[in-house]
């Protein structure tokens, strides 16, 4: 509140779903545009003072991590919005959770007053909280049955051989006029006709990039791009993902059914409409249509690459084979590319040596890395920088382990508490339901759905309160356990050989690079 007395209003704006009338990819949409208008010519009439306007475009309402919303939060959270106007309860957030953590929890400590126009929430009115907390239940239902209408749907069209994914595969596109409907893309398809036909020539995939990078062929990310779509490359963090190609991205093409024809779809689904985390499925629970579209690669073509790739793909029983725990912790100090692994041995087919290199040096100028490090030499080198920071920090190892069994126990205690909480709060919403039915506020109909709803909802907070006890019940025994804490430190005290579980609490990555014609190496540490 300024000094008149007047509200600094922070308005919020979202939507879903992008708008096809956008002039550029990053104007809001009419839709975001007519919301400003509204909520901009409510203040006005109000003679609020709007501090800012924060729009989310092309945001799910169970997004958290919204950028602009997250602005609106750390700006009520630093006072300097202290009422926040939105068209719907909804275009806030549609989980009940968020509405209860920020809306009813935050807000009401940071002294910051909530309203919506459509369905008249102000928590300024303490009667509205109720019909709040209903319609933040409602949203969340909702969410959950879009998520369960849409991944019906999207199955019931992969069944029958409709595309159903964001980008058509490298070498086709969507057709104008059905998006569910693949197309040649005669430029891409062209390379990819290359690429099986040097393959089944038995030119091996770090010949085929090198061929392909020393030509300046766009690879499928940047040739996307290049199309004006706006594709995200999950390896973009890496130097040289976006720019060359490697034996990857030619496997990718390699085993890729959808180009003699064959729709492929459903290898992955989303953990939950909460979490947008995807999981790879086996291969058996793929949808596969065939005979969907116009084939780029001949069956023949195919079934030799098949072939190929099958003798080249051999498993080994041999645990001297197996790779360093360090393996998947080595990036080449110069181009920043993950190291790979190759096997050394003798004539006799008996192994020998192991070493580390940076494979884009060999199909791509774009790094001059050519270090061979011995796998055995960094492992021992390694153990020897872990054992040295054991003996400068190890007199500190107690102090340090007691104190991150308190911030653990302290983490446990807050998570309890919110749990029971929360419970508390959705035996009172029970309560209230039984005073509205019997008040005629809602439907018997509506009445039976909500409670039960809220009984599963109580369910599930009772059964996590009750894991939370068990875990801090366990870290108040190891604290008891006089003999836990020297258990721990002699075990790291003096390390003799690597372990997964060691390389994973101490070591982030390690970078090697070539420097004068020495090696060196660079932990980044964990701790």
């Amino acid at each position: 509140m300024n000094k008149k007395g007047i509200p600094s209003v922070g308005i919020y704006c979202r939507l879903s779903d992008e708008d096809k009338n956008k002039a550029f990819k990053d104007d809001d949409s009419q839709s975001i545009q007519n919301q400003k208008s509204m909520l901009l010519d409510y203040a006005e009439r109000q003679k609020w003072s709007v501090y800012k306007v924060y729009s989310d475009d092309d945001y799910s309402g169970s997004d958290r991590n919204r950028p602009q919303w997250n602005m609106l939060l750390k700006d009520c959270e630093n006072g300097k919005v202290n009422l926040v106007l939105c068209k719907s309860l909804s275009r806030f957030s549609r989980e009940m959770e968020i509405v209860e953590t920020y809306i009813h929890g935050k807000f009401e400590e940071w002294g910051v007053r909530f309203v919506s126009i459509v369905d008249n929430s102000d928590t300024d009115i303490e009667s509205n909280r109720k019909q709040r907390q209903l319609n933040s239940l409602t949203n969340e239902w909702y969410l959950e049955d879009v998520s369960n209408n849409i991944k019906r749907v999207l199955r019931h069209m992969a069944m029958k051989g409709e595309f159903t994914g964001s980008f058509a595969p490298f070498g086709y596109q969507k057709a104008p006029n059905d998006k569910h409907r693949l197309i040649i893309d005669e430029p891409a398809a062209e390379i990819v006709r290359r690429i099986f036909d040097m393959y089944s020539q038995g030119i091996g995939t770090v010949s085929i990039c090198r061929q392909l990078n020393a030509e300046g062929v766009l690879t499928p990310s940047a040739y996307k791009k290049q199309q004006g779509l706006k594709y995200y490359c999950k390896q973009q963090s890496a130097p040289d993902a976006r720019q060359i190609w490697n034996p990857s991205s030619v496997l990718l093409i390699l085993d890729n059914e959808m180009y003699i024809g064959n729709m492929v779809l459903c290898k992955q689904k989303m953990v939950s409409y909460k979490v947008h985390k995807k999981i790879s499925l086996p291969k058996e629970d793929w949808i596969i249509v065939k005979n969907t579209h116009e084939a780029i690669i001949d069956k023949d073509i195919w079934e030799i690459v098949r072939e190929i790739r099958s003798s080249k793909k051999r498993k080994t029983n041999n645990p001297q084979e197996i790779s360093s725990p360090l393996i998947f912790k080595l990036f080449c100090g110069t181009c920043g590319a993950s190291m790979r692994q190759k096997n050394i041995s003798s004539n006799k087919g008996r192994y020998k040596q192991r070493f580390v290199f940076c494979p884009v040096h060999r199909f791509s100028d774009n790094c001059k890395n050519f270090s061979n490090t011995s796998l055995k030499k960094l492992e021992r080198i390694v153990i020897e920088k872990i054992n040295k920071l054991l003996s400068l920090y190890y007199d500190k190892d107690k102090i340090v382990l007691q104190q991150h069994r308190k911030t653990k126990k302290e983490e446990l205690d807050k998570k309890i508490s919110s749990l029971e909480i929360k419970l508390e709060r959705n035996k009172e919403r029970q309560f209230s339901l039984y005073k509205d039915k019997a008040d005629g506020v809602i439907s018997a109909e509506q009445f039976a759905e909500f409670n039960k709803r809220l009984s599963e909802i109580n369910r599930e907070t009772s059964d996590a309160i009750e894991t939370n006890k068990r875990l801090l019940e366990k870290e108040r025994e190891k604290e008891n356990d006089n003999n836990c804490a020297d258990s721990i430190l002699s075990k790291y005290k003096q390390i003799d050989e690597l372990t997964t579980q060691i390389v994973q609490e101490f070591i982030e990555r390690i970078y090697i690079c070539k420097n004068e014609g020495r090696t060196e190496i660079n932990i980044h540490w964990n701790i």
